[in-house]
C-alpha cells in the first residue's frame, strides 16, 4: 500500500470516527463536593441531587467525587435539626444559590469544581426549669454569703 493510499484511508476513519460521535466530549464531569461541620462527630447530613436517583449522606469532612449531567443540578442539603447552614462555597463552576443548595451549571468543565457545604451547629437554650434552678442557687449562695456562713 502506498503512502497516498494509507493517509486517505486513515482520513475516512477519522471521519467515520467523527461520525459516530467518538470525538464528542463526554457525557459527564466530575463535581466535588464536600462537608464541613465542626463538632458534628457521627453526625451525617443528606444530600439530593438532580441526577442521583437516590439521597446520600456525608459526615463532616466527608467528600463525594459526582459524575454529573452536563446541565444543570441541584444540590440540595435536607436541613438538619440543631445545625443551620451556614455557607456553601463554589469554585470552578457557575452557578445559583437556591433554598438549601445550589444549581450548579454544568457544561463541559476542565478540572474539577468544588461545592462545600458549611454548617455551624444552633447554640442550645436551657431549659426554663434550669435557668430557675440557677437562679434560686445564686440567690441562695448570695444570702449564705450575706450571713457570713459561706
Amino acid at each position: 500500500m502506498n503512502r497516498c493510499a494509507f493517509l486517505g484511508a486513515a482520513c475516512l476513519l477519522l471521519l467515520a470516527a467523527a461520525e459516530a460521535g467518538w470525538a464528542q466530549p463526554p457525557a459527564t464531569a466530575d463535581v466535588f463536593l464536600m462537608k464541613l461541620a465542626d463538632g458534628a462527630g457521627s453526625t451525617m447530613f443528606e444530600f439530593q441531587v438532580t441526577d442521583l436517583a437516590v439521597p446520600f449522606y456525608l459526615g463532616d469532612h466527608y467528600s463525594a467525587d459526582m459524575h454529573l449531567q452536563l446541565h444543570d443540578n441541584d444540590i440540595v442539603e435536607t436541613p438538619m435539626p440543631g445545625w443551620v447552614l451556614d455557607e456553601i462555597l463554589v469554585t470552578g463552576i457557575p452557578y445559583d444559590p437556591i433554598p438549601n443548595g445550589v444549581t450548579v451549571h454544568v457544561d463541559a468543565i476542565y478540572g474539577i469544581p468544588h461545592v462545600t457545604f458549611v454548617n455551624q451547629r444552633l447554640p442550645t437554650i436551657p431549659a426554663p426549669g434550669a435557668l430557675l434552678l440557677a437562679a434560686l442557687g445564686a440567690g441562695s449562695v448570695g444570702w449564705l454569703r450575706r450571713r457570713g456562713t459561706c
